[in-house]
């Protein structure tokens, strides 16, 4: 073998093994902090937080201390959210009174209606007992609720932890702003000669890619947000802020998202009629149309450059390992990790493109 060859073949084993080493460093990693979901939660929401942010304060930097600049960048995105939060407060504590109070009358409905459903399904051969389903359904629902209310005490306790946690992502979010460009520095000094250029160009598809990816998945759902409380709305349908939230809340899920979103606006359309249902669902349709065809190429285009399957084996496998939050971040980190593999594995291929 011709000592070039052997260079090559030493280079790609050399390759190899170093990404099996990473993958059993990150299988070790989930492993030791799986007990530390909390912390991690906060560490992680704060990072992306200030990856986020930080192109607005290095804009700023331009004009005024960076110190100044974070201050001002965060300052101003709380008060920009606690707009949205206090504009969207009200008409959600109603309507959340409002389907607490009705729950039993939709019950009741979805009792009446078992009979009819039960004859319909015989039909096709599908022998089902929705009497006997619903008979047992009704009292464990009822005593949940009497449970819930009964709970105010743990309710409170819970939103007590979560304003701590928002408390500590903010406050943790400043300090990574604040000492970022030391962070790196301190990094590149650390690191061996001939790591310090695939560290920076790393460290620039995180950047790029997260921003790109967070920025599309939050217009996006804001935009279906409110075209799903919009026609809520004009279609007669009740909670259609709800409905809106829920809508853009599930759009954050790649792929599995928009159709959860549908389902409550659905069935709330069979409380009123099977033609009501029927247009609220061609609706959903229509907007999943416009978000596939117009939407999503217009503002994700390729932000993550992750293939449909693996983007599905992703969303499951990060919803396996940590539930809502694991599908939430699963696309964009498989797909940063592997724009870093493909970086570092041939640096010139972005140049190529």
């Amino acid at each position: 073998m011709k000592p070039e060859q052997r260079q090559k073949w030493l280079d790609l084993l050399l390759r190899l093994a170093t990404i099996l080493a990473a993958v059993a460093f990150l299988l070790v990693l989930y492993a030791a902090l799986s007990r530390l979901r909390r912390t991690v939660l906060v560490v992680l929401l704060a990072g992306v937080l200030a990856i986020l942010l930080n192109p607005m304060v290095v804009r700023l930097e331009r004009y005024m201390k960076r110190s100044l600049a974070v201050a001002v960048v965060v300052l101003g995105t709380l008060a920009v959210l606690a707009g949205v939060g206090f504009a969207l407060l009200t008409p959600v504590i109603v309507q959340t009174q409002q389907l607490i109070k009705n729950i039993p009358d939709y019950l009741a409905q979805a009792q009446a209606a078992a009979p009819y459903w039960q004859a319909w399904a015989a039909q096709y051969g599908w022998h089902v007992d929705l009497q006997s389903f619903w008979a047992n359904v009704i009292p464990r629902v009822e005593q949940s609720g009497t449970k819930i209310l009964n709970s105010l005490v743990g309710i409170v306790t819970g939103v007590s932890n979560t304003i701590v946690l928002i408390i500590l992502v903010a406050v943790l979010t400043v300090y990574f702003l604040l000492d970022s460009p030391r962070l790196v520095r301190a990094i590149r000094r650390w690191l061996p000669e001939g790591t310090v250029e695939g560290f920076d160009r790393s460290r620039a598809i995180i950047a790029e890619k997260m921003v790109s990816y967070v920025r599309a998945q939050l217009l996006l759902a804001a935009i279906i947000g409110v075209l799903a409380g919009v026609g809520s709305s004009l279609m007669g349908l009740p909670y259609s802020v709800l409905l809106g939230l829920v809508a853009g809340f599930f759009e954050l899920i790649p792929m599995a998202g928009p159709v959860i979103g549908a389902i409550p606006a659905v069935i709330l359309g069979l409380t009123i009629s099977w033609t009501k249902a029927l247009w609220v669902a061609l609706y959903y349709l229509a907007i999943n149309q416009l978000e596939n065809h117009l939407l999503v190429p217009k503002i994700s285009g390729d932000s993550v450059g992750l293939r449909p399957s693996l983007a599905i084996i992703a969303l499951f496998a990060g919803f396996e390992l940590a539930g809502f939050l694991g599908a939430l971040f699963a696309v964009p980190l498989v797909g940063i990790l592997g724009a870093i593999l493909s970086a570092l594995w041939d640096p010139d291929r972005r140049n190529r493109r």
